[in-house]
């Protein structure tokens, strides 16, 4: 009885692990620029065809307006501990969206592919 337990868990645990890694190896990565994983960094990309704004460190200047050199951008990389601010004008004038520390993922609606043109470091941690 406790043998036929055992192989039953053992059976259970083997068909799970199949389970995950088949998952694992089905779900699509973002992966990010070689650049990006100095840590910390904030890096702008097209998915598309994998073109990147040049990375800006965690200790960019705070508040200064950084103009993108290309528009194509829809993902983001915010590895730093700071707030980022993007901007639909090139003077960091005007509405704007928050990405906030850590967050690795698509641009916000409205400032994604051709839409956001310039970048801001803040002073806001949270």
């Amino acid at each position: 009885m406790i043998v036929k337990r055992r192989l039953m868990a053992g059976l259970s645990t083997f068909l799970l692990s199949i389970g995950a890694g088949a998952l694992v190896a089905t779900t699509p990565a973002q992966a990010a620029p070689a650049e990006c994983y100095d840590s910390p960094q904030f890096c702008l990309r097209d998915v598309w065809n994998s073109a990147s704004e040049p990375p800006y460190a965690g200790n960019t200047p705070r508040n200064t307006c950084i103009k993108l050199q290309t528009f194509d951008d829809d993902f983001v990389y915010n590895l730093t501990s700071t707030r980022w601010y993007v901007f639909h004008t090139t003077t960091c004038d005007g509405s704007h969206a928050e990405i906030p520390p850590g967050y690795v993922g698509l641009l916000p609606l409205g400032y994604d592919f051709g839409q956001t043109h310039a970048i801001m470091r803040t002073s806001r941690t949270s």
